[in-house]
């Protein structure tokens, strides 16, 4: 996480949930959640502004677990999908799921994409 110009920024990177709930054993997934919900706990004072997070077509339907539990309790102003690659529909899915539910997100139309009037 990194504060420029007064704004919170946290990049998630390579964290998230991580587990493929259609091909894991239920050991896996649930050593899994465990360690998400760990370094979730490192966070829970802290408040983003905007939030880069995960979303894993690779995943099969758990792609965007890890991003919408974060979203849910974290509660970032505005959150953005990405890792998504070419397939900007998964993006686009986690967007309208995340505005269903009242949380403000803005997903890339195209690689590369960035809307500043969003920040």
């Amino acid at each position: 996480a990194v504060i420029a110009d007064g704004i919170s920024i946290f990049h998630a990177g390579d964290f998230n949930l991580w587990h493929w709930i259609e091909e894991s054993t239920p050991e896996e997934v649930k050593f899994a959640k465990r360690a998400f919900l760990r370094e979730m706990e490192n966070l829970k004072d802290l408040h983003f502004d905007v939030a880069f997070f995960p979303v894993d077509p690779r995943m099969g339907r758990g792609y965007d677990a890890g991003a919408a539990h974060f979203s849910r309790t974290m509660h970032p102003s505005l959150i953005v999908p990405m890792h998504f690659g070419k397939q900007i529909e998964t993006g686009e899915a986690f967007r309208r799921k995340m505005e269903s539910s009242g949380q403000l997100c803005w997903a890339p139309q195209e690689r590369g994409d960035f809307d500043p009037s969003q920040m």
